[in-house]
């Protein structure tokens, strides 16, 4: 038995579920195939197609004879359980070898689902996958399609005339916030129009309030429409730190710091720091660079750069390194800084400032904070440091 193959397998059938007539009906439809692929196949397939043609009477033998059709049924299961523990195998080697990045790409899944086909389904090794901590990376989709913003004249003239007003936009004159919907914030400047026309005023603010609440009109007239208006308001915020966002990507990689910093100066700008974490995806999905995530997970990374923020544990010696994942988010008045906690009892931490380069050493620099918190608040830098 051990120079051929198992009839069960060959014919794709359940050893523990297969009958005579089911058998039958399945070798007959076998046979068709193999006649053909035997005459019309690649090299490879007439050579298997005749192979197997050349198998039936011994297929037929076997398979008619209950007992030696059990004796097949016990060794299509033997074949089977060894093949799912060599494939258990395989996928164990995997999950070792995966956990310590925490994370599968779409790519690496499908060469695995690919190997360990028959055995494991995708979904199973999903599971298997996330049981054990590894995060499955969705496969990207391409480029988005540049968003739809309003148009430029009319966009162009709406900010000066907010400049004009000191106002920084159309929301900001209405007086009502941006997820308000655009029938009432079409009505509301219906109003200020009549408000305008009431008044008959003609000096320069007035005029401007006035080319403001038409536009208004124009860019509220429907929710497509206003969503072209927020979206040029998101794109304007992240365009005005164009030259920070080219410096960053010099290399070809937006690190995770890199990222926060570029988030935290287009929120500065009026954008939102989700809104503008996903244009800044998108720009390097169309530039082809790469997006480093902040580390996740228990076990610290190595600190990047220089020690940013020195960790003490207020004895004599060496003290431990810098914490690894510096993330900064912008707060009402100031910064927050956080950071991965090092696995150490009794650790505190001294946060350091210094414009232009980062501290060297525990005194080079003003002192933010000294904490034993993976956390600090800077509320007195000045915007944009």
């Amino acid at each position: 038995m051990a120079d051929r193959p198992n009839f069960f397998e060959l014919l794709d059938l359940d050893p523990q579920r297969s009958n005579w007539p089911e058998i039958e009906a399945r070798v007959k439809e076998k046979k068709g195939a193999w006649a053909k692929e035997s005459t019309m196949g690649s090299p490879k397939k007439r050579q298997e197609a005749k192979r197997n043609l050349d198998l039936l009477p011994e297929i037929l033998r076997v398979l008619q004879d209950p007992a030696l059709r059990k004796q097949e049924a016990e060794d299509a299961l033997r074949r089977r359980d060894a093949a799912r523990q060599a494939q258990e195998e395989k996928l164990a080697e995997w999950i070792e070898l995966l956990k310590g990045s925490g994370s599968c790409s779409a790519e690496q899944l499908g060469k695995i689902c690919s190997q360990l086909k028959g055995v494991f389904s995708e979904q199973d090794i999903r599971a298997r996958f996330s049981a054990a901590g590894i995060r499955v990376e969705t496969e990207p989709a391409g480029p988005k399609p540049p968003r739809e913003r309003t148009d430029p004249v009319t966009a162009k003239d709406i900010r000066q005339n907010l400049e004009l007003l000191g106002l920084s936009s159309l929301y900001e004159l209405l007086d009502l916030p941006p997820d308000s919907p655009a029938g009432m914030l079409r009505a509301r400047a219906e109003e200020i129009l009549k408000e305008i026309h009431r008044l008959g005023r003609t000096d320069v603010e007035t005029a401007a309030r006035s080319r403001l609440a038409g536009s208004c009109m124009t860019v509220f007239q429907s929710e497509e429409e206003k969503k072209k208006y927020d979206n040029h308001r998101l794109l304007e915020a992240v365009e005005a730190i164009e030259e920070q966002i080219k410096a960053a990507a010099e290399d070809g990689v937006l690190s995770a710091q890199e990222i926060e910093t570029l988030i935290r100066l287009a929120a500065q700008r009026g954008a939102s720091p989700d809104d503008a974490r996903e244009v800044l995806e998108e720009r390097a999905a169309r530039e082809g660079w790469k997006v480093e995530r902040a580390p996740a997970g228990p076990s610290p990374s190595p600190a990047p750069g220089g020690p940013a923020s020195q960790g003490s544990t207020g004895g004599e010696g060496e003290p431990p390194p810098a914490p690894a994942r510096m993330i900064v988010r912008p707060i009402s008045g100031g910064l927050r800084l956080s950071w991965e906690p090092l696995r150490l009892s009794g650790v505190r931490y001294r946060v350091l400032r210094k414009e232009g380069s980062v501290p060297w050493d525990e005194g080079d620099g003003l002192v933010v904070a000294q904490t034993g918190d993976a956390q600090a608040d800077d509320a007195a830098v000045p915007p944009a440091v």
